[in-house]
């Protein structure tokens, strides 16, 4: 769910430790694979390669191989290690931000909402998400209210009796009330399903 305000992520490694380790197995696989490819390529020439000619063509392959082939590799590396940083960041960022907002639901803050920004991953998780905190929320603030209304009808009865103003009639029909609030209370929590 997109909130009314642009939420724009100001720092691209967000989850250090395993953005780190997604760019080091990229960038590993990436160097396995040139080194694969440039075996493949240029040991055949290299092996081939014994007289006066083909050591010069040797030479002119290595210099080809060291001014051109080598850097634009790394460059390469280097680009495709940004990118790795962009495209982790709109990943790892909504799992930061999704640990962020469960650790406050289990401290009971039931406020806040998952954003993310419309090209982030796991956009539709966090929609479903937010509905299900809005439903904690109603049935919470459902339950709240419930027992505020149970307790100032209780405290009302207890009074009332101790001070004896009130006939038996009247005291059988606040507790049935307060038995009917008692059992909204207990429909409410009983849509939670828990394992004790």
């Amino acid at each position: 769910m997109i909130g009314s305000k642009i939420f724009r992520r100001r720092h691209y490694l967000v989850d250090k430790e395993a953005q780190g380790k997604y760019f080091l197995w990229v960038v590993f696989y990436l160097i396995l694979y040139t080194l694969i490819l440039s075996t493949i390529i240029y040991l055949p020439a290299n092996l081939s390669l014994t007289d006066e000619r083909g050591l010069y063509a040797y030479s002119l392959i290595q210099e080809y191989l060291n001014f051109r082939v080598l850097p634009t590799i790394f460059l390469f590396l280097i680009l495709v290690g940004i990118h790795v940083i962009l495209v982790t960041h709109r990943f790892f960022g909504p799992i930061i931000r999704f640990k962020s907002i469960t650790a406050n639901i289990a401290e009971g803050n039931l406020t806040e909402r998952v954003r993310l920004r419309k090209n982030d991953h796991l956009l539709e998780y966090s929609e479903k998400f937010n509905e299900m905190i809005t439903i904690l929320d109603e049935r919470v603030g459902e339950i709240k209210k419930k027992e505020g209304v149970l307790s100032e009808r209780l405290t009302r009865l207890m009074n009332n009796i101790r001070n004896g103003n009130l006939p038996e009639a009247d005291i059988c029909k606040d507790i049935e009330d307060i038995q009917k609030i008692l059992r909204e209370v207990e429909s409410a929590v009983n849509f939670f399903k828990n394992s004790k």
